[in-house]
C-alpha cells in the first residue's frame, strides 16, 4: 500500500466519523501516520519485544494495542514496564496464531485481565466464525477480526477472514449477543 493510499483511507475514515488505525512494524513511519492523524496503533505479537518501537509509538500519546500472540508473561510484562506511563492507553490482544480450536483458549482474557491488569482484547484466528461470539462471554475489551473483500484473493488470514458483504450480520449479531452478557450479580 503506498503513503497516498493510507491518507486518502485516514481521510475517508475520519469524514465518516470512523476511528483509522495501523498495524505498524517500521518505527520509521510513525511521523508519517502521525500526519495523517491516525487513531491507534497495533503492534504484532512478532513486535512485542521490539522495545524500540514500544517506545516510540508511546509517545505519540495514541491508544495502543499490543498483540500478546505466543508471548508468556514475562515477555508481556517487560513489554507493558517499556511503555510505561502510557499503559492506561494499552490494550492487550489475546491471539492464538494458530486455527484450531483447541488452541483458542478464551481463558487467558481475564487471565490476563487480572495477571497484567490491562484491558484484553480478543483477535480471532480461529477457523471457526462461532468463536469469535463465544469470545463475548469473557468480556473482552475490544474484538479484532480480519475482513476481506473478496473470496478468491489468498492471503495468510484467507481462512479466518469474512467477506465485507458478511459484516453487517456479523455486527449486528455481536451487538445483540453482547446484551446476553449481563451483571455479575444475581
Amino acid at each position: 500500500m503506498t503513503n497516498e493510499y493510507y491518507s486518502k483511507v485516514s481521510e475517508l475514515c475520519h469524514k465518516n466519523k470512523i476511528k483509522f488505525g495501523v498495524a505498524l512494524a517500521d518505527g520509521e513511519m510513525i511521523d508519517f501516520f502521525e500526519n495523517i492523524n491516525v487513531d491507534f496503533y497495533k503492534i504484532l505479537s512478532k513486535d512485542i519485544s521490539n522495545f524500540s518501537l514500544l517506545s516510540k509509538i508511546a509517545k505519540t500519546g495514541k491508544k495502543l494495542f499490543l498483540s500478546t500472540g505466543l508471548a508468556g508473561i514475562p515477555e508481556i510484562k517487560k513489554a507493558v514496564k517499556k511503555i510505561g506511563n502510557f499503559k492506561e492507553n494499552t490494550t492487550l490482544i489475546h491471539t492464538q496464531l494458530n486455527q484450531e480450536l483447541g488452541n483458542v483458549n478464551l481463558k487467558s482474557i481475564p487471565f490476563l485481565q487480572k495477571k497484567i491488569g490491562l484491558s484484553v482484547g480478543y483477535g480471532h484466528h480461529a477457523i471457526n466464525f462461532h468463536v469469535l461470539y463465544l469470545a463475548l462471554a469473557f468480556n473482552p475489551s475490544d474484538l479484532f477480526f480480519y475482513v476481506k473483500g473478496k473470496r478468491t484473493l489468498n492471503h495468510p488470514d484467507e481462512e479466518h477472514a469474512f467477506l465485507l458483504n458478511e459484516l453487517p450480520e456479523l455486527v449486528k449479531n455481536l451487538n445483540q449477543l453482547t446484551k446476553c452478557i449481563g451483571e455479575y450479580k444475581k
